[in-house]
């Protein structure tokens, strides 16, 4: 999807600009600060750290599995470089 800069960018700066109003700036920080402090989001984090473990884990243990057949095929000279 391709959306053009000039199509959206007055209305987007106009959003930005209420958005960080000064009548606004207490309310933007508390937003913030509770958006940073949300558990979910730190359940998110952890899962990506924990999908990312066990991806890792996964890769080690096929290489792992896959050097015995390596050795095979070298002492058996099928492997031909």
């Amino acid at each position: 999807m391709f959306v053009r800069k000039d199509e959206v960018l007055s209305e987007l700066d106009a959003w930005l600009a209420g958005q960080f109003a000064p009548d606004r700036i207490e309310a933007v920080i508390e937003e913030m600060t509770a958006a940073q402090d949300s558990t979910g989001h730190q359940q998110m984090i952890t899962e990506a750290h924990q999908a990312i473990r066990e991806r890792r884990q996964s890769a080690h243990k096929r290489t792992w599995q896959a050097i015995p057949m390596g050795l095979w095929f070298v002492s058996e000279g099928r492997y031909n470089s």
